[in-house]
């Protein structure tokens, strides 16, 4: 994470909150330069490094889950939008465009149209705003950036991450938009590279691709998780604001020990998560 002097005490604050969870190391910008070369000494001032930051292959990992679903005798349908939800004494039946589907409980896993979903099955919104987020690839001609460490501006203004053949570049936006399927405007691509060419000597010609997507989070930026307060058997699994896939080991079992009632494993740290994470902190 890079910082210009006026960032200071953001990046301050950073440190201290980062501390607690990584091991993180300060560096003045000739060390930062070390592993950045490309970082501009007039732009930044001060760094921070996680040494221990790791990858994930998103692909595989979203892949593997797949595969455990349809192992554990879960089905996929794709192309069937929800149009009707109705509840028939303690069951659901949920209509799609070419199915009906009956059963005892409903888990509310549908990212930016979450609220829509539970408003069809009755339930109250909880205030659930997608936020669009865009990403673009390029190649800059002047650098061998191959073993380069992700790259944040301490205030997210912008982010880079090397890749093979590439560079992932964001300006780490979140625009409010609506439920739908989104793509990049051009705008935020040129805002994107702006910030990132300020702060980087980067040289290049054009954008080999670009693409957006929607991070949903709830009013207060956590997510929610838990049984709907009015509809016992409705469960809601959203706002996770983009960090799905990080999340999912924890909250996925989580979710699955509350769903089937196994709260023997549940520590008091668990205990005070499930009340803090719960969909009824907005409809009390």
């Amino acid at each position: 994470m890079i910082a210009k002097k006026h960032q200071h005490q953001a990046m301050n604050n950073l440190r201290k909150e980062l501390s607690k969870l990584s091991n993180l190391t300060h560096m003045n910008i000739e060390e930062a330069q070390k592993l950045v070369p490309a970082i501009k000494s007039q732009y930044v001032s001060e760094a921070l490094f996680d040494p221990d930051a790791k990858d994930i292959d998103v692909s595989t990992l979203h892949h593997y889950y797949i595969n455990q679903l349809r192992a554990c005798g879960g089905k996929i349908l794709l192309s069937q939008r929800v149009k009707k939800i109705e509840q028939i004494g303690t069951h659901y039946e949920v209509v799609c465009d070419t199915v009906r589907i009956f059963c005892n409980k409903i888990v509310n896993a549908a990212g930016a149209w979450a609220d829509e979903i539970g408003q069809l099955a009755g339930c109250k919104k909880l205030g659930l705003k997608p936020l669009r987020r865009t990403a673009f690839s390029f190649e800059p001609d002047n650098w061998d950036y191959k073993d380069w460490p992700v790259v944040i501006d301490c205030e997210e203004e912008f982010y880079i991450k090397p890749e093979t053949g590439s560079i992932i570049g964001s300006p780490a936006d979140e625009t409010e938009d609506i439920p739908r399927d989104v793509y990049a405007e051009e705008i935020d691509i040129a805002i994107g590279m702006d910030r990132i060419t300020a702060a980087l000597d980067f040289k290049v010609k054009s954008i080999q691709s670009s693409w957006a997507g929607l991070r949903t989070f709830t009013p207060d930026r956590n997510p929610v998780v838990g049984f709907d307060k009015k509809h016992k058997n409705f469960f809601w699994l959203a706002g996770q604001g983009g960090y799905g896939i990080q999340t999912a080991p924890y909250l996925g079992k989580l979710s699955s020990d509350l769903i089937l009632g196994n709260t023997y494993s549940q520590t008091t740290e668990d205990s005070e998560l499930i009340t803090a994470l719960s969909p009824n902190r907005f409809n009390k």
